[in-house]
């Protein structure tokens, strides 16, 4: 009974230290990172403009894997003729995968990517708000598989600052982008 329980013992023990071991730059990343970035979108020829509006929560696991969730909100300005309105549209977001630093690079890659429409809203109360509503969500709609496509490539940043309150990446298109610790 005594060599079971030792034997037992020895195997959790081995079965522990043979994880993945996490660099210091891995160590300082573990915990959940908030990220919230707008683009503007300018007047169309057809007259809107509004902005793009994404923000995720990451939560960087010790055993290099994630989970994201959060939103994407467009916010599209519409003047056109007799029709003058703010139309929302707001699709969650969720996400899964594995994250890793190679080098002065954060490597992430998403298995699982979920994007659903969840809302809308305007600003007026028009009679022709459905039609508007539904061109615009018809038009993101077709644009939801492109971005979860993109999302699910594997990714590569350069690692620009890294505190424990404050991680700022760089694309490889040189955008930077800053995450702040939330947990």
């Amino acid at each position: 009974m005594k060599k079971t329980v030792l034997m037992t013992a020895l195997l959790m023990l081995l079965v522990g230290c043979m994880g993945d071991k996490l660099n210091d730059k891995e160590k300082k990343i573990v915990g959940k990172w908030h990220v919230a970035k707008t683009e503007i979108m300018e007047e169309s020829d057809e007259g809107y403009s509004g902005t793009f509006t994404m923000e995720l929560t990451t939560d960087y696991r010790s055993n290099k894997t994630q989970t994201a969730e959060g939103f994407m909100r467009v916010r599209l300005n519409v003047d056109e003729d007799e029709y003058a309105n703010t139309i929302t549209l707001e699709y969650s977001i969720s996400a899964k995968g594995t994250w890793s630093v190679e080098g002065n690079n954060i490597v992430e890659k998403m298995n699982e990517v979920n994007i659903e429409f969840s809302r809308t809203s305007t600003i007026t109360n028009n009679e022709d708000d459905e039609v508007y509503i539904e061109a615009f969500k018809q038009y993101f709609d077709d644009f939801i598989p492109e971005l979860r496509n993109e999302m699910l490539k594997k990714s590569r940043e350069e690692i620009i600052k890294l505190t424990e309150d404050e991680l700022t990446t760089k694309d490889d298109e040189g955008e930077e982008i800053t995450y702040t610790r939330i947990e």
